[in-house]
């Protein structure tokens, strides 16, 4: 799995999970240790838990 198609499917997980604001930062200009950065938001504590967990 490349990190572009990992970074995707951590999206998708998110997504599922009702996460807002997905965002997919492409870094690897600017970092030598990650490729992308995924960012999004939940609304309560537990739907972060939920995110992370299905991450």
């Amino acid at each position: 799995m490349t990190p572009l198609q990992l970074s995707r499917l951590i999206a998708n997980a998110a997504a599922e999970k009702k996460a807002r604001g997905i965002v997919r930062l492409d870094i690897r200009q600017k970092s030598s240790i990650a490729d992308y950065f995924v960012i999004c938001e939940g609304d309560t504590d537990r739907q972060v838990r939920a995110i992370t967990d299905s991450i």
